[in-house]
């Protein structure tokens, strides 16, 4: 027998070699009793299930039967209870994306772990003085030299040189000390304005190049640090085409923290940005800012990122989780539950 109490509901439900069991407790008993026969021992799964809306807080999962002592605990062995053993789903991410392997493989049409994308990339981790790294080059535009423009070409970025890695600040930084103030630490980041020698714009740059085809989330970041000066304004570039920008007031330390979609392929770049256009005017007066950006997959170009869709438990492989018409990204964005229409 299986005994179920609670002070609310309980469902339970196991699979033996003779079929399934299933008690179910409405509230309030005490002892809901469901009987159940087994004549081939073995290691079966089970789950019980207990739901509470009054403000409860207790159940009781017993068992009784030939060679048990009255009803005691399931689990209970001293007392004669078969043992209980945790399931728990193998954790394992080969692939190091932030999205278990077996969640992975489990959805529809995905039968390889390139398909599904947790984290690509994250501008914070993949920070270092070895270009290149991870896909990583840290450099700047020379807006003065290069034409100007709100776009550019993506060979208008200029990687930092060798001897521009300071050691002792763990940042990239064009001048040893002083003017340009062009500067790149692990999120801390300076541009330079005309009004500083040698006399040029320039935007710092963080940028990602993509190694496949895929959809992608960007989340990005920036804020003042110095809290002094007329403001900055951080953008997202692709392929040297702005697709998003937002001008920081030089007090605001909070900043912003924006998401946007994309479609890239093998070798695009993706540009975050920081420029001394603050309120008022383009110098760069206490413009000591930070900035970030993550990229992560979306298999299905919802909106919605596959790490999303994975800690939300809806369909990375469905733009529409629920099929009511809304995108899961949308309904993410408007606070409505993407898994249930």
């Amino acid at each position: 027998n299986i005994h179920l109490g609670a002070d609310d509901t309980n469902y339970f439900i196991m699979d033996t070699v003779e079929g399934q069991v299933t008690a179910q407790h409405n509230c309030c008993p005490q002892n809901q009793v469901t009987a159940f026969t087994i004549t081939t021992p073995g290691l079966f799964p089970f789950d019980n299930v207990f739901g509470e809306q009054g403000g409860g807080d207790w159940y009781d999962v017993g068992i009784s039967g030939p060679g048990i002592n009255g009803i005691v605990a399931l689990g209970d062995t001293e007392r004669g209870s078969p043992p209980v053993y945790p399931i728990g789903i193998d954790a394992t991410d080969s692939d190091a994306d932030g999205l278990i392997d077996a969640w992975e493989l489990a959805q529809n049409g995905i039968d390889d772990l390139s398909q599904l994308s947790g984290s690509l990339a994250n501008s914070v981790t993949g920070f270092s003085n070895v270009q290149g790294q991870d896909g990583w080059q840290h450099g700047y535009r020379n807006v003065t030299l290069d034409g100007g423009g709100t776009d550019y070409q993506p060979g208008d970025f200029i990687p930092f040189p060798e001897d521009a890695w300071r050691e002792g600040q763990s940042q990239w930084r064009l001048a040893p000390g002083g003017a340009p103030w062009t500067t790149l630490a692990a999120e801390n980041t300076h541009p330079n304005g005309t009004n500083s020698a040698p006399n040029e714009e320039h935007w710092t740059v963080r940028r990602w190049t993509a190694d496949a085809d895929e959809n992608v989330i960007i989340n990005w970041t920036t804020r003042a640090v110095n809290p002094n000066g007329d403001g900055t304004t951080g953008a997202v570039h692709v392929n040297g085409v702005r697709v998003d920008s937002a001008t920081i007031a030089g007090n605001d330390t909070a900043g912003v923290a924006r998401a946007l979609a994309a479609s890239v392929s093998a070798g695009d770049v993706i540009d975050l940005v920081l420029t001394p256009q603050g309120l008022t005017n383009n110098v760069d007066g206490s413009d000591g800012s930070a900035n970030s950006m993550t990229i992560e997959g979306d298999f299905d170009g919802d909106g919605s990122s596959d790490l999303a869709e994975y800690t939300a438990g809806t369909d990375p492989t469905n733009a529409d989780s629920d099929g009511d018409g809304l995108l899961d990204g949308d309904e993410a964005a408007a606070g409505t539950d993407p898994a249930n229409a």
